[in-house]
């Protein structure tokens, strides 16, 4: 053997033992595939997660434009995921809070429905998508943007001169009051 052919030998299994490596799925095999259609794919995307109770159980292969504003999410899940059933629902929740990456949380259906056929569809009635930040504040028009402002400065400021002490005091007081009625209630035998 040639040093050109060992070394095109040495790069062609370092490839697919990198490949392999980093969740490529293999060549020749199949997966059991799910597609789900939703509102809003948010920013999901190829090799996001799929979960069933937080286990993951497969990946998003492909989202792609489905039906006038929707989109259509394809997931290949592990055989340790299935069954999925004709009544499994799904929503896309994000990782970490404002982070910006997301995961499909899967629940697989009811074990007395049918499983659903590899290829089938979750359809958008048992979907659901999170809301985002940007866009609560944007179905609030001025007015009810400006009071939500004042608001949060009026509830800070009187938090900052001695609020928060009196709300932590008013736990203690209720506290102790409730231990008042139940000494009360032992005596009085009510």
């Amino acid at each position: 053997m040639t040093n050109f052919r060992a070394g095109v030998l040495v790069l062609a299994i370092a490839g697919v033992a990198v490949y392999l490596a980093f969740g490529g799925p293999l060549p020749f095999g199949h997966r059991y595939t799910v597609d789900a259609v939703v509102q809003s794919a948010n920013e999901l995307h190829g090799g996001s997660p799929v979960r069933i109770a937080g286990v993951n159980v497969g990946k998003v292969t492909k989202v792609k434009a489905g039906p006038g504003t929707t989109a259509i999410i394809e997931m290949a899940i592990d055989d340790g995921g299935r069954p999925i059933h004709r009544d499994a629902t799904l929503k896309i929740r994000p990782r970490l809070f404002l982070e910006g990456n997301f995961y499909v949380d899967l629940k697989p259906g009811s074990p007395s429905a049918p499983e659903l056929r590899d290829g089938g569809t979750i359809p958008l009635a048992n979907t659901a998508t999170p809301v985002q930040l940007d866009q609560v504040l944007s179905a609030l028009n001025h007015d009810t943007r400006d009071s939500l402002r004042t608001l949060v400065e009026q509830a800070g400021g009187a938090l900052a001169h001695g609020g928060a002490e009196a709300i932590d005091a008013s736990f203690d007081t209720a506290y102790h009051l409730k231990h008042v009625d139940t000494i009360f209630r032992r005596v009085f035998g009510e």
